[in-house]
């Protein structure tokens, strides 16, 4: 359950941040999102291997 958990928040993270970065402007904005969302992918990795 708790595994679930961590999944689902990296993974909505990534959508959310994904969809916020694509509506800015700028392509500095639209980098920061992405760079954060990609943060958020390298934490459901980790969390993945740390879980197997």
């Amino acid at each position: 359950m708790v595994k679930l958990l961590f999944y689902d928040r990296s993974t909505t993270a990534q959508l959310l941040l994904k969809s916020e970065g694509t509506s800015r402007k700028s392509n500095k904005d639209r980098a920061h999102f992405i760079n954060i969302a990609y943060g958020s992918s390298m934490e459901l990795v980790c969390q993945m291997k740390i879980s197997h």
